[in-house]
């Protein structure tokens, strides 16, 4: 009788042989587009299928070198950043591209095959996360959940804590960059931050970089508004103070600083105000906030520290 199966001489299960993998093929090959789920000053959104898997891409038509080199960062960065609490990029594809004459609105650009054009498209393929997002699910005060609201802080400052160790300072930590992925736990969901495009990679052991490139100002702490030159020392501390502002938002259910302007949030907040929350907040919780959101980066914890505190307030609430 034949005998069918694999004779173990010839399976090459050498590391060596990894290197023999063929090459991811291109997005533009694979990934098929079939809706916009939003849209943005970037470009936009699809819900799309990836070789028959969900997933969202990213799309956006570049215009120029400066743009490029930004939209290509984030899309690298994200490839190589893998964790749990993390929206995972799977693949980014560019493109030469032309706009295209008379395109309906689905139509961004059209493909150039010499390569010569000042345009591209980018597309970057990313995990799909069908449960909205962070601060659509702020929209009612959770004061009477406060263990689902601190299991929330718990996944983010997990992920926090990943890439501060990878010298990576989010600096845009906001409830729209925290999507929600639907998962059989007790609050139906799992967090995943994502949105990389203001990151900031620190060089070597340094703890802080000089940017003027900005989050948005209803997230950001004090320090940053002491602009000097049209730039600002940037630490860690930044993404801590965030989620301070994530845990005040979840808590009460409001936008921070509705209904201010821009340079009215700088004033306040260069000028010493805090968010407060409730009196009904236990304790232990508004004075783990006030930690977070301490004026100086220096008495704020780092993530790690932050991680440990929740998870002492989560056994002492559950």
């Amino acid at each position: 009788m034949k005998d069918n199966r694999c004779d173990e001489r010839f399976v090459d299960v050498s590391a060596e042989s990894v290197m023999n993998l063929k090459p991811t093929r291109s997005s533009f090959e694979d990934v098929s587009l079939l809706r916009i789920i939003g849209t943005g000053s970037f470009g936009k959104v699809y819900f799309s299928l990836w070789s028959g898997a969900p997933v969202a891409v990213k799309v956006m038509v570049i215009d120029s070198p400066d743009a490029e080199g930004t939209y290509v960062f984030e899309a690298s960065l994200s490839t190589k950043l893998m964790h749990p609490n993390l929206v995972q990029t799977f693949n980014y594809s560019t493109m030469a591209c032309e706009p295209m004459v008379g395109g309906g609105s689905e139509s961004l650009c059209q493909n150039v095959h010499d390569g010569q054009s000042s345009m591209v498209h980018l597309w970057i393929v990313q995990e799909w996360c069908d449960g909205g997002t962070l601060r659509q699910y702020c929209d009612r005060p959770r004061c009477a959940d406060v263990e689902r609201v601190l299991d929330i802080m718990l996944e983010i400052a997990g992920a926090g804590v990943y890439l501060h160790n990878r010298g990576v300072i989010h600096g845009d930590l906001t409830g729209s960059n925290v999507l929600l992925k639907k998962q059989a736990l007790r609050k139906g969901f799992v967090c995943k931050v994502g949105d990389f495009g203001l990151s900031q990679v620190l060089a070597g052991d340094s703890e802080s970089v000089v940017t003027g490139r900005m989050g948005t100002v209803t997230h950001m702490p004090p320090e940053l508004f002491d602009v000097n030159g049209g730039k600002a020392e940037m630490t860690t501390k930044a993404d801590v103070y965030a989620l301070g502002v994530l845990l005040w938002q979840c808590l009460t259910g409001e936008e921070p600083f509705e209904g201010f302007t821009p340079p009215q949030i700088v004033l306040e907040v260069a000028g010493g105000t805090r968010l407060q929350l409730p009196p009904t907040v236990p304790s232990s919780v508004a004075e783990f906030y006030s930690h977070l959101t301490e004026a100086q980066p220096c008495e704020r914890p780092t993530f790690e520290e932050a991680l440990a505190d929740i998870a002492t307030l989560l056994n002492e609430t559950s």
